[in-house]
This record gives structure tokens, C-alpha cells and sequence, in this order.
């Protein structure tokens, strides 16, 4: 059988053993293919993925795959059987893939959201991206660690335990979805997929260096993915470049009857957005940098991050784009980020307990309640570091009242707010920096190359130093792509957030696309 480059000549778990800390993105789903016409069976592929996964989590590894899929070479053989005999292959053909661990999987994995509540349940069907992933070609070698209950940013649950950041394992992976960036930023898998209620794919993405979309609301099925807060999630794909974040964005879009939200996709929603992948997407765009918006500074604490985000605009004018600096704040005369707030806050408990009577059902817990009541209890209490999260969502008072519907209302203006904005000013996208601080070290942990602002390290457990601007796309439903920059102090990367219009996610592409190709000024 032929070997190819992408096979590192047999010796995967050697070579990623002797790799230093700081390692680079591994095979993109290009080079997987290439391989495969190159002679490589499927199974050797999903094999190296595998031993990369099998290193990656001895001690001392990230940590970032809560449990590997015991069938994944049987999958590899069956599509390699069905190539041989001359079946069509999708646009994910053996691509190895994790799914983030709120993802619900019909095989012998689990879905826990990485909660030791849930431990031992296996769901009945797939979520429907897993479905459409699987259909494409996809081959699920695992599920990734997540925050549990995908609440918060350090990327632990008391399932998987902490995972580390995919490019310094100093620093945290961000969250909720900090396993999926992990494993792709250190080669683990080319793809995974993300969910993000309140920057969950883009604090992620920016810390760990890759390329995340969080879509417009409705553009992407929610089905069988484990709810926080239906005003605001939305699954997405994280990967290591904008070629595989636009072809697997083309497999996970279309209506779902069992997501109403996808019923404001149809006639916007695409399944191939290969077409904008140009080289010179920039030109002629004219991008617009944002300092505020409802009140709240969107710019970096950090000098290291605000000189990435400048480097940045160089290279975006010096491939063709107009930059424009010193727009007036975002504002909305109704609403700001207290009504967003008021309105995600307390969705979490009863979605939950719909959930886990419907897709979830069979868990070995039935209600949010429950969940609230093993988790205090001893010995599983020291384990849940989100406790006093899941505590303090449990005494708010429920999602309905003149209150809430007054903010439900209310927020509604940020969106129309946003949109009028970059209208008025003719702006293609907003460009700001991601977090505005670097990735954090990991709780407790020295590391010299960390300041932002006033905090340095070692930080205590689940601090993240930074901005609200992962919360613009969530609280408008508006499309951002988050894009990696300039080199920072300690391995990472410049987190950029792109944020267009909605249903700009063509255009998104095409400008980030011809970002990642532009020379760097």
C-alpha cells in the first residue's frame, strides 16, 4: 500500500511525543484527501488519529477528548470497502471528526455535557449536524471535553477534568466548547464541532488560534444538542483554516422541523460555501473597527493584543479592503446588556428538563432539579466547579412575566441597533479583537508571558480577563467569524472577530479567506 506525507512514515505518536508545546495545526481535510488519492486507506487515517489522540491524552496532554469512539476503525473500514466499491464520497470523506460532548451521538459513546450526572447515558439518535457530519463522510473518532453544562470559559467539567489550552498547555482552552479548539489546534483532528450561547466557539477559537463560525441564528439545526439558553445557541464548526470551516459549514445548514429557528433560514441558507473561498476577498470590503457597543469598551486590555489587532488592519488594507477607525460607539435607545442578561439567564432550567424529556430522555437524571441535587452531594460536589453557577441560575425566578417579556422585546433592538449601524456607515463587517486578552493561564499556574491590564498570573480558577465582545453575536443572532492574527508572547495567536449582517456568511468567508492568504505587512 502507498504511504503518504500525511502518514508522517508511520511514526505519528513518535514525532507528536517528541513535539514541543507550541504545536502546529495538523492535517487540514485537503491534506486527508489528498492523502486518500495519494494511496492511504481510511483507516489509516482515522489510525493516526487516533495514536494522536492516544498521546494527547497521556498525563501531561491537553486532555481535550473525554472518550474515543470504540467503533471508529470499523466506520474507516466500512467507507474504505464502500470507495473500493465505487460509491460516491461527501465533502467530509473520512475526515476525522470530535464532537463537542453536549452533541447527542446514537453509538456507544456518551453524551454528558460533561457532567458526571449523566454518566453511562448513550442517546438514542444523532443530533442532526452529527447526522448530516456522518452523511458527508465524516468519521467520529470522539467526543471532546466541554465546560460542563457549557457553563463558563476554563475548560473543565467533572467528567473530562481540566483540558489544556491546544498551543500552550500553560494556558486554558477557553469554553465552553475549549476541547473541540484544543484538539484541532494541536493536530488532534482537522475538524469538531462547537456550540455557542455566550462566545463558546469564539473565545475558544481565539485562544486556541483556529477559525470558528458562529452562524446566524437559525441557519444551523440545534436538534439534539443539549440547550443553555434558546435565545442564543447555535452549534458551529471549529477547524484549523477558512477552507474547513466553509466546507463543513455547507454540510450543517438547511430547515429542520424540529428547530423552528431554522425557519428564517430557508432561501438564505447554502449547502456549498466553497464558491467564496477567493484569495482576494478583501478587496474592495470595507470593514468597520469597533471601540464600543451599548455601552461597553470593546477594546484590548492587553498592548501585546491591541498591536496584533493594528497588524491586522494593515494586512486587511494592504489586500485591497478600507478600514475605517474612529466610528462612533454602538448604541441602541432601547435595550443594552442587561436585557440580553435577563433574558438568557434563567432559560437554562426549564430547556434542560425539555431536553432530557425528549432527546435526553433515558438520562440518569430527569430534571435540572436532579442535576442541582447530585451535584451537591459528596463525593461529586468537590467535582462540579460550576456549582454555584448551576445554584445561582437555579433561584432566578423562571422566563416568563412582564419583566422578562419586557427584555424579550427589548433586545430585539440590538439586532435592528447593529444592522442600522452598519448600514449607515456602509460597512461589510465589523472587526474587533476576539476577547481582548490573551488566553489565561490555567488556574493556579505561573506563566511570565501573561499580563492583561492589571491581571497576571497565576489567576484563580475560571478568571477570564477580558471584553463582553463575544457576547455581541449572541445577543443580535448576527453571523461572526473568528480568524487568527498576529504572534503573542507564550505560542498564541491574535484572536479576530469578524461580525457581518445576517445571512452574511458568504461574504464573511470571502473576506476571511482573503485575510488568511494576504502577506503579512
Amino acid at each position: 500500500m502507498k504511504r503518504t506525507a500525511y502518514l508522517l512514515a508511520g511514526v505519528a505518536s513518535a514525532l507528536l511525543a517528541a513535539a514541543p508545546a507550541h504545536a502546529a495545526t495538523g492535517p487540514s481535510i485537503g491534506e486527508v484527501q489528498a492523502a486518500i488519492a495519494g494511496g492511504a486507506t481510511c483507516h489509516d487515517v482515522v489510525a493516526e488519529s487516533l495514536a494522536r489522540i492516544e498521546v494527547s491524552e497521556q498525563p501531561g496532554g491537553i486532555n481535550a477528548v473525554i472518550e474515543t469512539n470504540p467503533d471508529a476503525l470499523a466506520i474507516a473500514d466500512s467507507l474504505d470497502a464502500a470507495r473500493a466499491a465505487g460509491s460516491p464520497s461527501g465533502p467530509l470523506f473520512c475526515v476525522p471528526v470530535l464532537i463537542k460532548d453536549n452533541f447527542t451521538t446514537a453509538d456507544r459513546m456518551m453524551t454528558t455535557a460533561g457532567s458526571l450526572t449523566m454518566e453511562g447515558f448513550r442517546a438514542r439518535e444523532d443530533a442532526l449536524v452529527v447526522e448530516r457530519w456522518r452523511a458527508a463522510g465524516a468519521v467520529i473518532v470522539g467526543k471532546a471535553n466541554m465546560n460542563e453544562w457549557a457553563e463558563g470559559v476554563s475548560g473543565y467539567s467533572s467528567r473530562g477534568g481540566q483540558t489544556k489550552n491546544g498551543l500552550n498547555p500553560k494556558r486554558g482552552p477557553g469554553g465552553s466548547s475549549g476541547g473541540s479548539a484544543a484538539a484541532v489546534a494541536a493536530g488532534l483532528v482537522p475538524l469538531a464541532t462547537g456550540s455557542d450561547t455566550g462566545g463558546s466557539i469564539q473565545i475558544p477559537a481565539s485562544y486556541n488560534g483556529i477559525v470558528g463560525i458562529r452562524s446566524t441564528k437559525g441557519l444551523v439545526s440545534r436538534d439534539g444538542v443539549v440547550p443553555l439558553a434558546e435565545f442564543s445557541d447555535v452549534p458551529g464548526p471549529l477547524a484549523g483554516n477558512v477552507r474547513d470551516v466553509a466546507i463543513a459549514l455547507g454540510t450543517m445548514t438547511g430547515f429542520d422541523p424540529d428547530d423552528p429557528a431554522t425557519r428564517a433560514s430557508r432561501g438564505h441558507f447554502l449547502t456549498d460555501y466553497t464558491p467564496f473561498l477567493d484569495p482576494n476577498g478583501l478587496q474592495g470590503a470595507r470593514i468597520g473597527v469597533l471601540d464600543e457597543a451599548f455601552g461597553e469598551s470593546l477594546r484590548s486590555k492587553s498592548k501585546k493584543v491591541a498591536y496584533g489587532v493594528e497588524r491586522a488592519i494593515e494586512r486587511m488594507r494592504g489586500a485591497g479592503a478600507t478600514v475605517v477607525e474612529g466610528l462612533p460607539p454602538l448604541r441602541s435607545k432601547r435595550s443594552g446588556w442587561q436585557d440580553v442578561i435577563t433574558v438568557i439567564g434563567p432559560q437554562f432550567p426549564p430547556e434542560l428538563d425539555a431536553w432530557l424529556a425528549g432527546p435526553g430522555r433515558g438520562a440518569p437524571v430527569d430534571s435540572f432539579d436532579e442535576v442541582l441535587r447530585k451535584s451537591s452531594r459528596p463525593p461529586l460536589r468537590a467535582k462540579v466547579k460550576v456549582l454555584e453557577t448551576l445554584e445561582q441560575v437555579g433561584a432566578l425566578p423562571p422566563p416568563r412575566g412582564k419583566k422578562y417579556n419586557r427584555a424579550t422585546r427589548r433586545v430585539v433592538d440590538l439586532r435592528r441597533s447593529t444592522t442600522r449601524y452598519m448600514r449607515e456607515h456602509d460597512l461589510d463587517a465589523l472587526l474587533f479583537a476576539a476577547s481582548g486578552c490573551p488566553a489565561p493561564p490555567r488556574g493556579g499556574v505561573e506563566d511570565a508571558d501573561y499580563k492583561c491590564g492589571r491581571a497576571v498570573a497565576p489567576l484563580p480558577f475560571g478568571a477570564n480577563p477580558g471584553t463582553i465582545a463575544p457576547l455581541l453575536s449572541p445577543a443580535t443572532g448576527l453571523p461572526v467569524l473568528s480568524l487568527p492574527g498576529e504572534p503573542l508572547p507564550g505560542g498564541l495567536l491574535t484572536g479576530l472577530s469578524l461580525l457581518g449582517p445576517a445571512w452574511s456568511e458568504p461574504d464573511l468567508i470571502r473576506m476571511g479567506y482573503g485575510f488568511e492568504q494576504a502577506p503579512q505587512p
